[in-house]
């Protein structure tokens, strides 16, 4: 336990070096962060969801490598892919899955389909939508009973002067098998360390009604590149609750439609 908590005071003067190395840099930074997709093939950071206007008529496909430790000693390793759609400047949709390798067995895991309407406000720094997600399995029985869950979503984001990006994703889990209704946060950051790279910062959690409030289960640092093909990787932490106490992702495929009006 002491080893574990020293582990995670190292990794969080990480992510505090990193937030103060972002606010102390020049106010004339003309780098923007790299857009791009978060795991589950949303539109956002590394975890949670953000929103952006990609030009319409653009698609994003994306596959990751996701591997998960639990400190109950179970090993999951997950092959999330998705396909997100920008059907107006204000409207995208977006649906996804992951192939799911555990202690139990393997097979499709949580199908999850949606989108997110976009609030338009005088000033473009910044960013507010509102979304809803229908998400439902998993498909083999190995891996659990099936359930299906109602996910009302709100994203905000801010981006400062000199390129750093602050974004902040809420999400109400509504179950329709029965099971309590949880709300999870996922506040982060961005900053585009370079022309065409860019650094991610964020924590997870989640209130249910059979446990505590645990802010910061996991906190995550990350990378991503920018360009019609992109790339990106990260690693974490968990810090309390349920959640896991490691992450390791890369990004195997993002595109845009023909490689156009992409960001």
């Amino acid at each position: 336990m002491a080893f574990a908590s020293r582990r995670y005071s190292r990794f969080f003067l990480m992510g505090l070096f990193f937030l103060f190395s972002c606010l102390s840099a020049r106010s004339e930074q003309a780098f923007k962060p790299a857009s791009g997709v978060n795991v589950w093939g949303r539109p956002g950071l590394l975890l949670g969801d953000s929103f952006e206007r990609f030009a319409p008529g653009t698609w994003i496909a994306s596959s990751h490598f996701l591997f998960q430790s639990f400190a109950s000693g179970e090993n999951v390793s997950l092959l999330p892919f998705g396909l997100t759609y920008m059907a107006a400047e204000d409207l995208v949709f977006y649906a996804g899955d992951s192939y799911k390798f555990d202690n139990e067995g393997q097979g499709l895991n949580l199908l999850t389909a949606g989108g997110k309407w976009g609030l338009r406000l005088e000033d473009p720094a910044w960013q507010f939508s509102l979304g809803m997600d229908l998400s439902t399995g998993p498909a083999s029985d190995s891996l659990g009973s099936n359930t299906t869950d109602f996910i009302p979503t709100l994203t905000a984001a801010y981006t400062f002067s000199n390129g750093l990006l602050f974004n902040f994703e809420m999400g109400a889990y509504l179950s329709g098998g029965g099971l309590p209704a949880y709300i999870r946060f996922t506040p982060g950051f961005a900053y585009p360390v370079l022309s065409d790279v860019t650094a991610m910062l964020e924590l997870t959690g989640h209130q249910s009604q059979q446990g505590p409030f645990n802010p910061g289960s996991s906190v995550v640092l990350g990378i991503r590149g920018s360009g019609a093909l992109h790339l990106q990787g990260f690693f974490g932490l968990g810090t309390s609750g349920d959640a896991p106490s490691y992450y390791g992702g890369v990004s195997l495929l993002m595109a845009s439609s023909l490689f156009e009006g992409f960001i």
